[in-house]
Formats: structure tokens, C-alpha cells, sequence
């Protein structure tokens, strides 16, 4: 439940901080929208699971104002959006799998429509020579679903898209935070139970590593605190701590994974977590092209901060684009 106070002070943040970061801010590097973008979340995040999950509701709604989906799938078994090119058979389609983020007890199908669905198949219809199209998975959020409801929706979701004719050569699958933990769970329950794996994932700002224990923990440069992310956690695992090492993917074997892209922030409680994950995939021979941006903070691809967003987007299309022909060179 939304509580009154909590709206208040989200008002009342959301009217200060444009003039408070006009005179300070937290790194020496930052743009003025690069650290407003980062003070509005730091403000927001705190503020509690039911208020964090109307804020990402509220603005996925907006955002499909702006850029509606193609079609929209809702089976007993399956949820999600389709965005992109539907009219292309759909085998011949290059598809982008895409689980969102939000810790696992919010977000939405559609809270990226516009920050980061349509830049990034606009980038590929430009680059690629095939169709392309976006489906968007629409999972169950804890406290209400906690884990592993949100994994085995994400799997169940990727095998029915095999399921419907689509090659696993022409997948990328893709997740960011919470849905790049996803994606890699995803890939090694596939690998472990046989299933077909996709041509190549990208894992944007992974939250890989649920001990939390990384010194990067303690910066006051990202969008959000320890204490609120382990919050996130034990809502996640229903306040299981056994569950902990089995529900943090970058803690399990890494063998046999597609290529990765793997995109975080410097300044990101993440970092360390993700900067192991990186040379611990490398020493088990994954090809593994790491992005990795000097001084910017948690899930930055996905904020309006101009060229360093921009530029971001590109580079995930370019990846999937060299990879994607990369496998089928390798398969002629």
C-alpha cells in the first residue's frame, strides 16, 4: 500500500533536487541531468517495495503512451509485450528477449518502451539486415511471488518463444539489474537442463552476487543504498538467507554460456560484483565483451543523459549485430 507520507516526500524531492544539484554534485564528472538523474533515484528508492512499484508502473504506462507495443501476449503460462517488426514471419525475425528490472518486486513489461526499446530497435533496423522485434516479459513480483516465481516465468516465457518456431540462433536474450540475475539464471538452468541457448546475451548493471559483500558497497554515487538493495533481497527471497548463494547466478558455474555483453557504471554499488563476474566468465572461456563506463552509476543506459546513453545503445545493437553474424558464419 502507498502510504500518503511517502507520495509527500517524493513530491517534495522531486521539487528540491533540480535546484539543489544546480550547486552540488556528487561526482566531480557528472552533467547536470547526469546528476539530477542520480539524486531524483537515490531520493526515490528508499521510499519503500509499494511506492518504488507505482513509480515504475506509472511511468511504463507513460512510456506506452508514447511507443506502443505491436501486440501484447497474455496465456495462463505466458505475459509480455511485443515491440518491433510483427508483420516479418516471425522465424526469420531476430528476436531480443528482454526481462526488466526492479529488484523483483517491481517493474513492468513496458517501464522501457521509450528509454530503451525503441533507441535500441531503431539502432538495429539500421544495422541489421534482418527483421527485428522485442518481446518484453511480464513476470509475477515479490513479496507476493518471491523466489524462484520470477525465474521459472522467465524460463517457462523463453522456451514458449522456441516454442512458436524461432530459433534459438536468431534470440538474444537481455536483462538489466534484476533481469540480467534473469537472463543468467535463465542460460545456466538451459545449459544444465539441455534446452537450446540463444545466440548471445547482454547483461546490463547485473545483479549477480546476493552476498552483497563487495567494499563497492559502501559508494554514494549510484542510484540506490546497500540497505535498500538488501531489503530488495530479503523481500525477494522471503527473508530466506539459505537461498542467498543459490539465487546469485555469478556464484554458480559459467560454463558453456553464449557470448556475453556486459554493461555497468564505475560508480556503481554493483561494480566489484560485476568486475569479478567479468574475469571469472573470461577464465572459464566465455567471450565476454565487457562496456564499462568511467564514472557513471547503476542501469545509466536506460536515464535521458544525452551521448553517454546514446552511445550505449549503439554499442549493445553493434554487439548483437557482430554476433548474431558471427554464429551464422559459423553454422554455414
Amino acid at each position: 500500500m502507498v502510504m500518503l507520507g511517502d507520495v509527500l516526500v517524493a513530491i517534495w524531492y522531486s521539487l528540491a533536487t533540480p535546484l539543489v544539484v544546480l550547486f552540488h554534485r556528487p561526482h566531480a564528472k557528472w552533467s547536470y541531468m547526469e546528476a539530477l538523474s542520480q539524486r531524483l533515484m537515490s531520493h526515490f528508492t528508499p521510499l519503500g517495495i509499494d511506492v518504488v512499484r507505482f513509480g515504475f508502473a506509472f511511468f511504463g504506462r507513460v512510456q506506452r503512451l508514447a511507443y506502443w507495443p505491436s501486440a501484447v501476449v497474455d496465456t495462463s503460462a505466458v505475459k509480455g509485450l511485443w515491440y518491433g517488426d510483427i508483420k516479418s514471419p516471425l522465424q526469420d525475425s531476430v528476436v531480443i528477449f528482454y526481462v526488466h528490472g526492479g529488484g523483483f518486486g517491481s517493474g513492468t513489461a513496458d517501464c522501457m518502451s521509450t528509454s530503451l526499446f525503441q533507441p535500441l530497435l531503431q539502432s538495429l533496423e539500421q544495422s541489421s539486415r534482418r527483421p527485428v522485434r522485442l518481446f518484453s516479459v511480464e513476470y509475477d513480483l515479490a513479496p507476493q511471488h518471491p523466489y524462484p516465481r520470477a525465474i521459472n516465468q522467465a524460463f517457462d516465457a523463453y522456451m514458449w518463444l522456441l516454442g512458436q518456431g524461432v530459433p534459438s540462433s536468431n534470440v538474444v536474450l537481455c536483462g538489466d539489474s534484476a533481469g540480467g540475475n534473469a537472463v543468467l539464471t535463465l542460460m545456466q538452468r538451459g545449459r544444465r537442463d539441455n534446452a537450446p541457448l540463444p545466440a548471445c546475451a547482454i547483461l546490463v548493471s547485473p545483479w549477480l552476487d546476493l552476498t552483497m559483500t563487495s567494499p563497492f558497497y559502501d559508494v554514494k554515487t549510484d542510484i540506490f543504498t546497500k540497505r535498500t538493495i538488501v531489503a530488495w533481497r530479503d523481500v525477494y527471497l522471503n527473508n530466506d538467507v539459505t537461498k542467498i548463494h543459490e539465487a546469485s547466478p555469478g556464484l554458480q558455474s559459467l560454463d558453456g554460456l553464449p557470448p556475453l555483453m556486459v554493461m555497468y557504471g564505475q560508480t556503481e554499488l554493483m561494480a566489484g560484483d560485476i568486475a569479478t563476474f567479468v574475469a571469472k566468465a573470461k577464465r572459464c572461456h566465455v567471450d565476454v565483451t565487457e562496456y564499462l563506463h568511467p564514472h557513471l552509476y547503476h542501469d545509466f543506459v536506460i536515464f535521458p543523459l544525452g551521448k553517454p546513453s546514446r552511445d550505449a545503445i549503439h554499442a549493445l545493437a553493434q554487439f548483437v549485430v557482430l554476433k548474431l553474424d558471427n554464429h551464422s558464419n559459423n553454422t554455414n
